[in-house]
């Protein structure tokens, strides 16, 4: 019993992360490579961090608001 509860709960696991990928690929490729994905305070914080963090390379900041962990910002290329 004890197996079957693991193998369920590392297949939702893979499942969820599967998902979180999909979602940063189809909200970040639209012509563009995601770069960096940081954890920030507020999603205002996010143009400002991409740039000076590869002021070349950005093209445009995304930011995703996870429930209970906090807003991450994505910059793209």
């Amino acid at each position: 019993m004890a197996k079957t509860h693991l193998s369920l709960s590392l297949f939702l696991i893979g499942f969820l992360l599967v998902l979180f990928v999909a979602d940063i690929g189809y909200v970040c490729g639209q012509g563009c490579d995601l770069l960096l994905l940081v954890e920030v305070g507020e999603c205002r914080q996010c143009d400002d961090y991409c740039r000076s963090a590869s002021p070349v390379l950005v093209g445009h900041t995304v930011c995703l608001y996870p429930r209970a962990v906090g807003q991450f910002c994505m910059c793209c290329r």
